[in-house]
């Protein structure tokens, strides 16, 4: 949810989310909405904020995206924010308007591949390499 403070506003938004929580025992993985960020609004920019945020727990085992390195947690902040930028104007387009029900009734439903998606990935990053297979040895080809 790293940008969507500055593109999406409050915190009813309907945009389902990993939880940065995600070590945190009985935390449900998904969120309905995507949460407000910590960020130190001292800070002009907003990548100065991100930055800030991601240094200011960098000594966290457990925060966010435990298996990343913190420059990984700094690239992925900034690609978040850019993702979360490029979709506003969707965002926008979309709540001008009523939502028919036929063309939107898949992502309204709990069971959408858009929540079963963020679950597994909530699970990937609670869980490094839960979903990496092993490749088995191969025998040797007879020549």
């Amino acid at each position: 949810s790293s940008g969507i403070n500055a593109e999406y506003g409050g915190l009813k938004n309907g945009i389902p989310t990993v939880t940065r929580d995600i070590m945190e025992p009985n935390t449900p993985r998904v969120l309905p909405d995507a949460t407000r960020a910590d960020y130190d609004s001292a800070f002009l920019t907003q990548a100065m904020r991100q930055i800030d945020r991601e240094l200011r727990h960098m000594d966290e085992s457990d925060y966010a995206l435990p298996s990343y390195t913190i420059l990984e947690k700094i690239v992925h902040s900034f690609h978040m924010s850019e993702l979360w930028a490029r979709s506003k104007a969707y965002y926008d387009a979309l709540s001008l308007e009523p939502i028919d029900e036929e063309v939107c009734s898949c992502l309204l439903s709990n069971d959408s591949d858009v929540k079963a998606h963020l679950e597994l990935l909530g699970l990937k990053i609670k869980f490094p390499g839960i979903t990496a297979v092993e490749a088995a040895p191969r025998a040797a080809t007879p020549a």
